[in-house]
C-alpha cells in the first residue's frame, strides 16, 4: 500500500506525529433502507409508512452493530449491513483499509496487520530523506518515506528543486549548473562572443550559461566591432575615421581622442601648401591649413621649402641658408667668376663658376691665358719664353711688343751643323734660319760630349747618359744624380686641404707583370691615374723582395703600359704586391684638416702618403696613416683553430700553423691547446713586437721581429699584431670563446720640399691597438679561453726639406695590445704591444723637433 502526497503533507503539518494511508471504502453500503442488497424489502406499516430491517448505525458510516431491528425505511440512523466494530468512529468499519494506529480499522479482529513502510531521515525538512531507510509502521520523528535528497542539510536542495547557477546540484540529478538540461536559465549569466580577442564581446551574439562557455566568450558586451581587436571600450580614440573606443563618437567628435594621433595644422596664408603658425591640432585639417610647418615666410608664396634658391639675399627654400651658403642655389641667377690661381687679377676662362657673390680668391676677368703663372696676363710684357705672355695670341718673335732684352743672341751657322760662330750675330727668341744657339762650331776644338755619344752636351737630351733626360734630371751633367729635384716641379699647383677627399688618395695601382732592372716600361693594373710627365714611385711593399723602391718619370702612357725614365734599377716580381703610385708635385702645401690615404688593402695598395713641393709645406692639421699598414690578424669566436698571425712585409695575415710563433714582423698567434687563454703578439718594424700574455704556464705568442733600416733605404709599413686564440676544444659554450683582432700597423708618410716643412699639427703613422677579448658592449669577458689581439707596429715618417720645424707631433709608435679579463681574479692578460716604427728627417736647417716618437734618424737635405 502506497502512501499518497496528501498524507505526506498532513504529516508535515502535524509535526510528524504520524502519517497514515487514507481510508479506502470497500464497496460500503451507505443506504439505510430501500432496495439495499443487505437489507429487507420495505413493507408498509399500519400507518402506511415503509418498514425495513437493519442495524443501529450511530456513527453514520453505513455499517451497523447489534441485533437487527425493523425501522422506518426513511430513518438514516440504521444501516442495512452490520459488522461495525466501533459504531462511534465512522473511520472504523469493514470496508476501510487497516492503518497504523493500534485500532482494528477494518473490523476483521486484527489490529495493524501487514502494515510496514521504509522511512528516511529528513534533516532539512524538505520532504526528502537521505541515508539508510528504517522499515516500520509508524514513522520516526523527522523522517519521511521518500528518499533521494543529495544534501539533507539544505531544504532548497532536493529532487523537486529547480537547478540554478550556484555550483550546487540543486535537483539531485548528479548534474550541476550548465551540465543540467533543466537549468533555470534565468539564474544564468549572459556571455558574449569575443571574436577578435580584445576581451569585449558582441551584444548581438550571446549565450546564457552559469560559467563562461569557453574561449571566445566574455561577460562584457560593449564591443562595437568584434572583428577588430584594436576597437573596444578600452582602446584610445585615434584619428582613423573609426569609433575606436565604442563611445559613439569618432575622431574630432570624441573628447577622449588621443591628441598624439592628431595632426598639428598650420596656417598657410600665402597658399603655397607650406604652413607656418600652428593653429589647430585635429584629425581633419581646418580650412586654410596644412600639416607642413616649414614655411619661413608665409606672406610670400615664392618662399617655401620647394622653392628654388636664387641670388636675392633671401632664404627662398627655407633651409636657413641664403644664396651661396645654400648648395642648392641656382647659380645661373648670379655672376660668373674665374679662378685666379696665380693671383695676377686675371682669371682663367676655363674655370668659370657662378656665384651670387664672390666667395673670395676669384675674379670677374676671364682673359688670363695661363693662370698658373702670375707673369702671364694681358698686362704683362711679351718676353722670349715660347709663351704668349701678354695673352694677345702672338708669341715671342711674332709679337711686335716683344721685349728684346729677353731675346737670345744667335750665331751664324753657315754649315748648318747646329753650331755657330761669332762672326755674325742677331737677337731673337728663336734661332733665325742659318743661325745656331751657340758659338761652338763643330770645327772648334772645344767640342763637349760628357757621355761620349758624339753629341755636344748642349744638344744632347741626356747629356750625362744616365737614362734620365734633362727634362727631369736635377743635374744633367752628373750621372750620379739620376733623379728630379727633391721639391719636384710644382705641376700640381698649390694644395690647400681642409676636408673632403685628397685628390691623390687613390692614384695608385699594382704592377701587372714582372720586370727587371734596366727595363724602361712596366705593365700596370690600371693606367687612369697616370699621365705623361707624372712622377711615380714603384715600391715592393709585400712579398719576397719587399722594401725596395724607386722613383721614375712617366714619359708616355699606352693602354696599360707606362714608359719610364730613368730605367728600373730593381727587379720586381709581380707575385709580390708591387705598388705603382703617382707622386704629386705641388707648389705649396697647406693642410688644416686631416689628410689620409686609402688604407692598405693587402692587394692593390693604400696606406701611403708621398708628395713633393717646390715651396713651403705647412701642416697645422694632420696627416694620418695610423693603422693603415700591414693588416692585423683576425681573432675568432667559438671553439676554433683559425686564429691569424699579423700581416707583415712577407705576406698578409695567415692562419696559425705552429704554436706561439710570429711570422717575420707580424705578431704571433697559435693553434690553441686545451684550456688556454692566450693573447696575440705585437707586430714589429723598427723594434720588436712585445710577446702576448698568456695563462696556464705555456709558451706565449711571439712578438714580431724588427726589420728595415734607419736611413730608409728600404720602405715598409708597420706589421700587424696577431689575433687572440680561443680554446680549440668543444668543452664549453663556444659563445664564451671570443678573441680580439690584432691591430694593423702604421702606414707611410713621405714629404719632400725644396723650401721648408713646418708641422704645428700632427703626423701619425702609429700602429692600431689590438682588439680586446670582449663581447657586445662588455669591455672584458669573464668566461672561456679567450685572448686579446696584439698591437700593430708603428709605420714610417720621412721629412726632407731645406728647413724643418716640428712644433707639433710626429708619431710612429706601436699600438697597445688588447686586454683580457682585466681585474678578474688573477687572470689578467694583454696582447703584446706593437713595436715602434721609424722616423727620419733630412734637412739643411732644423728649427724644431719637439715631439717626435720614436727618435728620428737624421740626414742632410740635398735638392
Amino acid at each position: 500500500m502506497q502512501m499518497t502526497r496528501t498524507c505526506l503533507h498532513l504529516a508535515l503539518a502535524i509535526g510528524f506525529a504520524g502519517c497514515f494511508p487514507e481510508v479506502e471504502v470497500k464497496g460500503a453500503n451507505t443506504a439505510k433502507s430501500g432496495n439495499d442488497p443487505g437489507g429487507s424489502d420495505g413493507d408498509p406499516s399500519a400507518d402506511g409508512t415503509d418498514r425495513c430491517t437493519g442495524y443501529i448505525d450511530a456513527d453514520g458510516d453505513g455499517f451497523g452493530t447489534g441485533d437487527s431491528v425493523t425501522h422506518d425505511c426513511e430513518d438514516d440512523t440504521y444501516a442495512a449491513v452490520d459488522g461495525d466494530c466501533d459504531d462511534s468512529d465512522p473511520l472504523v468499519r469493514p470496508d476501510v483499509s487497516e492503518r497504523c494506529n493500534g485500532i482494528d480499522d477494518d473490523c476483521d479482529g486484527t489490529t495493524d496487520e501487514e502494515l510496514s513502510y521504509d522511512w528516511y531521515a529528513d534533516g532539512d525538512g524538505d520532504g526528502y530523506g537521505d541515508g539508510e531507510s528504517l522499515n516500520d509502521c509508524d514513522p520516526p520523528a523527522g523522517s519521511v518515506d521518500v528518499a533521494g535528497d543529495c544534501d539533507d542539510s539544505r531544504a532548497d536542495v532536493n529532487p523537486e528543486a529547480v537547478e540554478v547557477c550556484n555550483g550546487v546540484d540543486d535537483d539531485c540529478n548528479s548534474q550541476v549548473d550548465d551540465e543540467d538540461g533543466g537549468l533555470d536559465l534565468s539564474s544564468a549569466a549572459t556571455w558574449y562572443r569575443d571574436a577578435d580577442g580584445d576581451t569585449f564581446g558582441d551584444e548581438s551574439d550571446s549565450v546564457a550559461a552559469c560559467d563562461v562557455p569557453g574561449d571566445g566568450y566574455v561577460a562584457d558586451s560593449a564591443d562595437c566591432d568584434d572583428t577588430a581587436a584594436e576597437v573596444n571600450p578600452d582602446a584610445s580614440e585615434v584619428c582613423d575615421r573609426i569609433d575606436n573606443d565604442c563611445d559613439g563618437a569618432i575622431d574630432d567628435d570624441d573628447d577622449s581622442r588621443d591628441p598624439e594621433s592628431a595632426t598639428e595644422w598650420h596656417a598657410d596664408a600665402d597658399g603655397d601648401s607650406y604652413g607656418a603658425e600652428a593653429v589647430a591640432i585635429t584629425c581633419v585639417a581646418p580650412s586654410g591649413t596644412v600639416a607642413d610647418s616649414t614655411d619661413c615666410d608665409d606672406d610670400d608664396r615664392a618662399v617655401n621649402p620647394a622653392a628654388l634658391e636664387v641670388c636675392n639675399d633671401i632664404d627662398d627654400n627655407c633651409d636657413e641658408l641664403i644664396d651661396d651658403a645654400d648648395p642648392s642655389v641656382d647659380t645661373s641667377t648670379g655672376k660668373s667668376f674665374y679662378t685666379d690661381a696665380d693671383r695676377d687679377t686675371y682669371g682663367d676662362p676655363d674655370t668659370e663658376v657662378a656665384f651670387c657673390a664672390n666667395p673670395g680668391g676669384l675674379v670677374t676677368d676671364a682673359t688670363d691665358c695661363d693662370d698658373d703663372n702670375r707673369n702671364i696676363n694681358p698686362a704683362a710684357t711679351e718676353i722670349c719664353n715660347s709663351v704668349d705672355d701678354d695673352c694677345d695670341r702672338d708669341i715671342d718673335d711674332d709679337d711686335s711688343s716683344l721685349d728684346l732684352s729677353t731675346a737670345d743672341t744667335w750665331y751664324v751657322d753657315d754649315d748648318r751643323d747646329g753650331l755657330g760662330t761669332t762672326v755674325t750675330t742677331t737677337v731673337a727668341c728663336e734661332a733665325p734660319s742659318g743661325y745656331a744657339d751657340n758659338p761652338d762650331d763643330c770645327d772648334d776644338s772645344g767640342f763637349d760630349d760628357y757621355d761620349g755619344d758624339l753629341l755636344q752636351d748642349c744638344e744632347d737630351p741626356d747629356a750625362d747618359g744616365d737614362g734620365l733626360s734633362s727634362t727631369y734630371d736635377v743635374d744633367d751633367l752628373d750621372d750620379a744624380l739620376v733623379r728630379g729635384p727633391t721639391g719636384g716641379f710644382g705641376g700640381d699647383g698649390a694644395l690647400t686641404y681642409s676636408s673632403g677627399i685628397w685628390s691623390a688618395a687613390s692614384d695608385y695601382t699594382r704592377l701587372a707583370s714582372s720586370v727587371s732592372a734596366g727595363d724602361s716600361s712596366i705593365s700596370v693594373g690600371a693606367s687612369a691615374p697616370f699621365a705623361a710627365g707624372d712622377e711615380i714611385i714603384v715600391a715592393d711593399l709585400q712579398g719576397a723582395d719587399a722594401g725596395q723602391f724607386g722613383y721614375h718619370f712617366v714619359t708616355s702612357v699606352s693602354g696599360y703600359t707606362l714608359q719610364l725614365e730613368p730605367p728600373l734599377t730593381n727587379d720586381y716580381d709581380a707575385t709580390d704586391v708591387v705598388v705603382v703610385q703617382r707622386v704629386p708635385h705641388y707648389t705649396t702645401v697647406s693642410i688644416t684638416g686631416t689628410l689620409s690615404p686609402d688604407p692598405w688593402d693587402g692587394f692593390n695598395g693604400g696606406g701611403l702618403v708621398v708628395f713633393r713641393a717646390t715651396g713651403a709645406v705647412q701642416v697645422s692639421g694632420s696627416i694620418d696613416v695610423a693603422g693603415m699598414g700591414y693588416l692585423g690578424g683576425n681573432g675568432v669566436v667559438g671553439n676554433s683553430y683559425d686564429a691569424y698571425s699579423g700581416g707583415t712585409y712577407s705576406g698578409g695575415p695567415v692562419t696559425a700553423s705552429s704554436y706561439g710563433y710570429a711570422v717575420d714582423g707580424g705578431g704571433g698567434t697559435t693553434v690553441a691547446y686545451a684550456d688556454l687563454s692566450l693573447c696575440g703578439g705585437g707586430g714589429a718594424y723598427g723594434t720588436d713586437g712585445e710577446e702576448g700574455a698568456y695563462s696556464g704556464g705555456y709558451v706565449p705568442y711571439s712578438g714580431g721581429g724588427a726589420y728595415g733600416d734607419t736611413d730608409l733605404a728600404t720602405w715598409f709599413f708597420g706589421s700587424g699584431g696577431g689575433g687572440g686564440a680561443p680554446d680549440s676544444e668543444s668543452d664549453g659554450s663556444s659563445s664564451d670563446n671570443v678573441t680580439g683582432d690584432g691591430g694593423s700597423g702604421g702606414g707611410i708618410i713621405a714629404m719632400y720640399s725644396a723650401d721648408s716643412v713646418t708641422v704645428s699639427g700632427s703626423l701619425s703613422a702609429d700602429g692600431a691597438d689590438g682588439g680586446a677579448a670582449s663581447w657586445g658592449s662588455i669591455t672584458y669577458w669573464t668566461q672561456g679561453e679567450i685572448g686579446g689581439g696584439g698591437g700593430g707596429a708603428g709605420g714610417q715618417i720621412l721629412i726632407a726639406a731645406d728647413i724643418v720645424r716640428v712644433t707639433g707631433s710626429a708619431s710612429a709608435v706601436g699600438g697597445d695590445g688588447g686586454r683580457w679579463r682585466n681585474g678578474i681574479l688573477s687572470y689578467v692578460a694583454y696582447g703584446g704591444d706593437g713595436g715602434d716604427g721609424r722616423v727620419r728627417v733630412e734637412y739643411g736647417t732644423i728649427l724644431g723637433l719637439s715631439d717626435v716618437e720614436p727618435t728620428a734618424s737624421v740626414g742632410s737635405f740635398v735638392d
